[in-house]
């Protein structure tokens, strides 16, 4: 531990996040959170104030609950692991015990544990405790300042500490994650390609690497090789309809109307817009041809039935019910 302990100027607290709107069960965990050693828990809605939290030096361990099965922990999530300086982070998914499916996801999303629902306390309780640093750890305090060095965007300080945390084992994934994104914003794009590779290989299934994947390919337009990781995604991941829809839009983007149109035929029945049912989105769609997808977003959020509506007006009709 010699190694780490120049990186140890300040103390540290560790605290707890939760994600979470199930109510009764959150009373319940921040209860048994206590009771296992961490004295406050806090629950946001934003992950943008885990930045917050590691500037003012506390230490988070990040509670994702899965809630509706569908896109709510896994946004958050995705919102999580794109986010410079949270790589480092210890992450609980939350979710049913009999949600086998959800359980893989988080584990391949970067959790540490899942934590089960109804709440199993020894189960629970050791999971807890494993991520809970004793006091004044050095390399949990060092993975916190990098943490916070890369949040502020000091990428090449970060890079050579990063490297000394790969051989700590909780740490490694993370820490791997962390030195491509430092390669990216240092313009070394070789060598994250290389690093991103490599975990490909070991991790051929794990949703986190195959985004990061995506995500590079695309930042550096090599649009046929982001495509061919979101096709995996698709096919490891069937139930990850945000990825799904970032790779529709691309296709959007890409003029690729055929293909666009294929995924959304796959997901129809599956389809959660969100804030992304816009008025765009409807125009798309009657450009593609496939207006009964119109329907669906207009059903779904009657709000959004007027811009429809104003739309088809343009194009000399009056009712989109006839579709």
């Amino acid at each position: 531990m010699e190694q780490f302990n120049k990186w140890v100027p300040v103390n540290f607290t560790t605290k707890a996040i939760l994600y979470s709107e199930e109510q009764g069960f959150t009373d319940i965990l921040k209860t048994f959170l206590f009771k296992c050693g961490l004295r406050e828990t806090i629950i946001v809605q934003d992950p943008a104030e885990i930045g917050h939290m590691l500037h003012d030096n506390y230490w988070p361990i990040v509670f994702v609950d899965h809630t509706d099965g569908h896109q709510d922990g896994f946004s958050v999530f995705d919102g999580i692991y794109k986010t410079v300086g949270y790589e480092l982070l210890p992450y609980v998914f939350m979710c049913s015990a009999d949600k086998k499916v959800y359980q893989l996801f988080g584990l391949s999303a970067g959790a540490r544990g899942i934590l089960k629902r109804p709440l199993q306390p020894n189960e629970a309780g050791a999971l807890i405790k494993q991520l809970i640093p004793p006091a004044g750890d050095a390399v949990t305090n060092l993975a916190l300042q990098i943490s916070k060095i890369m949040n502020k965007g000091d990428f090449q300080k970060a890079i050579p500490a990063l490297t000394k945390l790969q051989q700590i084992p909780q740490f490694k994934r993370g820490a791997e994650i962390a030195l491509i994104r430092c390669d990216i914003y240092t313009g070394q794009h070789l060598k994250a390609e290389e690093r991103l590779k490599k975990l490909h290989l070991e991790n051929d299934k794990d949703i986190r690497v195959l985004s990061e994947m995506c995500d590079f390919y695309k930042r550096n337009c090599k649009y046929a090789e982001a495509i061919k990781y979101y096709n995996m995604i698709r096919h490891v991941h069937p139930r990850m309809t945000l990825k799904i829809w970032d790779q529709f839009m691309l296709h959007m983007e890409l003029d690729h109307l055929d293909e666009a149109a294929s995924i959304l035929e796959e997901m129809h029945t599956d389809l959660t817009f969100g804030e992304m049912a816009t008025d765009a989105v409807l125009r798309i769609l009657i450009m593609m041809g496939i207006p009964q997808y119109s329907v669906l977003v207009t059903r779904s959020h009657p709000a959004l039935t007027k811009h429809f509506s104003h739309f088809l007006a343009h194009q000399g009709r009056t009712n989109y019910e006839k579709y």
